[in-house]
């Protein structure tokens, strides 16, 4: 009976020895899967951040692209240009003038020209737009922080949840 004791005593010791290697090792473990979860999110935020990037210079290529296409058609296109100009200038002689335009149209013309907007303010809008854009990129860079805050902060209040049930 006593051997028995014994050895259950001896199979303790070994389970409790097992046991505190095995806590000795999460703990020299841990900062190192912390720093890897770190360097994670870092190279995430840095690709998304470039992919973004990326995308914005295929949008300007394929601006500038479709804005070059459109000056090549209307350089091709001159020789029409030029003639339908002609057409034009004859159609619009000053002698002919009283033929095309009525005191309707000019009283209609001025009216129309009246009710338009006035863009005075363009630039002052324009800096306004960059101010916002600042804005907007200032709150999607704080937004990013405070997801990568969130998500270690998660992580580590499981950590210490099952530091509490091991215990």
């Amino acid at each position: 009976m006593e051997e028995l004791a014994e050895m259950h005593d001896i199979n303790f010791l070994i389970q409790l020895e097992a046991y505190k290697r095995f806590k000795e090792d999460e703990q020299q473990i841990r900062p190192f899967v912390e720093d890897k979860i770190r360097q994670y999110n870092d190279t995430r935020n840095e690709y998304l951040n470039l992919y973004s990037k990326y995308v914005d210079l295929i949008k300007s290529s394929a601006s500038r692209n479709a804005l070059q296409s459109e000056q090549l058609q209307i350089l091709h296109g001159n020789e029409q240009t030029e003639a339908s100009m002609k057409t034009i200038a004859q159609e619009t002689n000053i002698d002919k003038q009283d033929e095309f335009f009525t005191t309707d149209d000019v009283a209609t013309t001025k009216k129309i020209i009246a009710e338009t907007p006035n863009f005075e303010n363009l630039v002052e809008q324009s800096f306004s737009s960059e101010n916002n854009k600042n804005r907007v990129d200032f709150i999607q860079s704080s937004l990013m922080r405070v997801e990568r805050n969130l998500e270690s902060s998660v992580v580590s209040g499981f950590d210490s949840l099952l530091k509490r049930i091991e215990m």
